[in-house]
């Protein structure tokens, strides 16, 4: 561990052996003066993981926490933001994506479960659930739940509405579609009579 004064600034820089016979010290990571943590670009992609447990014990948890307020006399302040970047490209080079990763219960045994991605936001900003390719902006390998309303933006008078056994489509505030399976199995066209049926 070294640190190093230049005027009023200061860092720590934390160093190890490279691995190789005589190797040299290589830099892993610095804390700057300004207290931002760097891991050193050293030929390796890094890791920040929590220690795996004993083989009886189960795993730990690790928190990452953007910044809280504080209890007092002054009302209404905001927390800190979390978040998450991806690494920037140059010129046609994609930017980085941001995955996330799950490890499913398997069979009953004691081989460790493998990790899949279970969400990615590529570098284009479109989401991907249950795929790391997502083709459009919110991708979705698999079931989608809702409890009642799906709206069109900006025009909140045009939406689709489930229920249960009830389905409308509501287009410019006119009830297009509605079947209800209740106990009369209504089907509705159009409300107001605007509609055409072709």
């Amino acid at each position: 561990i070294q640190y190093f004064t230049n005027s009023q600034y200061g860092k720590h820089l934390f160093y190890n052996k490279d691995g190789q016979s005589g190797g040299s010290d290589v830099e892993q990571l610095r804390i700057t003066h300004e207290g931002n943590l760097q891991l050193a670009n050293n030929r390796t992609n890094k890791d920040i993981f929590m220690q795996a447990t004993a083989h009886d014990v189960a795993g730990r948890d690790i928190t990452i926490s953007a910044g809280d307020t504080t209890a007092g006399t002054t009302d209404n302040i905001a927390g800190g933001d979390l978040i998450l970047e991806g690494g920037i490209g140059k010129g046609t080079g994609a930017g980085g994506a941001i995955s996330f990763k799950v490890a499913n219960a398997g069979s009953s045994g004691s081989s460790l479960n493998s990790l899949a991605t279970a969400m990615t936001i590529a570098d284009s900003g479109r989401v991907g659930i249950g795929t790391a390719s997502p083709d459009y902006t919110l991708d979705v390998a698999g079931n989608i739940g809702v409890d009642q309303f799906i709206y069109h933006n900006g025009d909140g008078d045009t939406y689709i509405n489930m229920d249960a056994d009830d389905f409308r489509i509501v287009v410019g505030n006119d009830l297009a579609f509605h079947y209800d399976e209740g106990a009369a199995s209504k089907l509705h066209l159009s409300y107001n009579g605007e509609a055409d049926v072709e």
